[in-house]
């Protein structure tokens, strides 16, 4: 394969795999479980986030260039590391179709609350299928697309900036927060796609200069999630942030333009785009991880499998309370992934090259 991505590549498929549907709720969660000014946790957790994509960026550069399963084979046997690769894909296949299927539901409440989901999140579904066979190269090029059409969209909220108060911050921080360690949680999951990276190692040139989209990425991630929270802090009151369910969509609904009557619709609906990002770059892991423990299988064949069986197992929740618990349950999950996977590779490469015998 000639093709190979670049930093740009990087810091755009990162980023897009980062924001999901948790940025409209990241003001509430910093003002329940942080307290007042909670905004201000965005800054530490970014930091945590940072020493896991440092911790991602060691990996790369010990493994010099190899990709996952040949970092495992030296130093797991091969039946271990393909049912490690096999359950990895599950469960980034799972939490893609549960994104796709909060969306869904979401957009349900919003616009739609006599329709059923089904029909809606097969279509999506069957665009995902689309967008995964056609490789990460060709992928990277529609995701460009749909960034730069959509990256309007949080900065209409910046219109806003005129009604936010000072007196609404408060002379107080991180007071009256509920619980500290979910909150963290949960402001690292809406960090979850960095680890994207470990899975492009095939696809970039030579050397570890690429890294640094990776680093670009996330510091975009975190400047672009500290500039809404702040506003938001500063245009509703801290007991209104902690009522609201989604306060980035009740911000939107006051932004007025002079050709579009409801921009808050609108922003939600062209938020299908990067929630559809999202959902097809976690199938794509998910791909990925199937195909390198069944190498000879065409990658559509486990893309649709894939797809499938997450369609169905999705559905055994059905209201949206009981999804965002998933997630949250599957976000768990990726976070120890993200931590505990480098944390084995390394340890693990180091011992393998430790045993490795001396050549005279």
């Amino acid at each position: 394969m000639n093709e190979k991505l670049n930093a740009f590549h990087i810091v755009i498929l990162i980023h897009m795999t980062q924001v999901g549907v948790t940025i409209f709720s990241l003001p509430r969660i910093c003002a329940t479980h942080f307290g007042t000014n909670g905004w201000i946790a965005i800054l530490p957790v970014g930091l945590m986030v940072l020493a896991n994509v440092a911790l991602i960026h060691a990996v790369v550069r010990l493994g010099g260039g190899r990709s996952l399963p040949d970092m495992l084979g030296l130093f797991l046997p091969k039946p271990v590391a393909g049912a490690l690769q096999l359950g990895m894909s599950g469960m980034y296949a799972l939490s893609a179709c549960l994104t796709s299927k909060q969306y869904v539901l979401m957009y349900e409440l919003q616009s739609f609350p006599a329709t059923r989901p089904y029909v809606f999140r097969a279509g999506i579904d069957v665009l995902i299928f689309c967008l995964v066979i056609i490789g990460i190269y060709n992928l990277s090029k529609a995701v460009t697309v749909i960034f730069f059409s959509t990256m309007v969209i949080p900065f209409t909220l910046l219109s806003l900036y005129d009604e936010t108060e000072l007196v609404r911050y408060t002379p107080f921080f991180l007071k009256e927060g509920t619980d500290v360690w979910v909150g963290c949680l949960e402001l690292y999951a809406a960090y979850l796609g960095f680890e994207l990276s470990l899975f492009l190692i095939p696809y970039v040139g030579r050397g570890t200069r690429w890294f640094r989209g990776v680093y670009a990425a996330n510091a975009v991630t975190t400047v672009i999630y500290l500039i809404l929270t702040i506003i938001a802090f500063g245009f509703f009151s801290y007991g209104q942030l902690r009522d609201m369910l989604y306060p980035l969509l009740e911000m939107v609904g006051h932004v007025q333009l002079p050709i579009i009557e409801r921009v808050d619709t609108l922003m939600f609906t062209s938020f299908f785009l990067v929630a559809l990002v999202t959902a097809t770059l976690y199938f794509w892991i998910a791909t990925e991880l199937f195909s390198y423990v069944f190498p000879k299988i065409d990658k559509r064949w486990p893309a649709a499998f894939l797809i499938f069986i997450t369609y169905f197992v999705s559905s055994i929740p059905e209201e949206l309370d009981l999804v965002t618990g998933w997630l949250r349950l599957m976000g768990k999950i990726a976070i120890c992934t993200a931590i505990l996977l480098p944390l084995l590779l390394i340890g693990g490469m180091l011992i393998a090259r430790a045993r490795r015998p001396k050549t005279s």
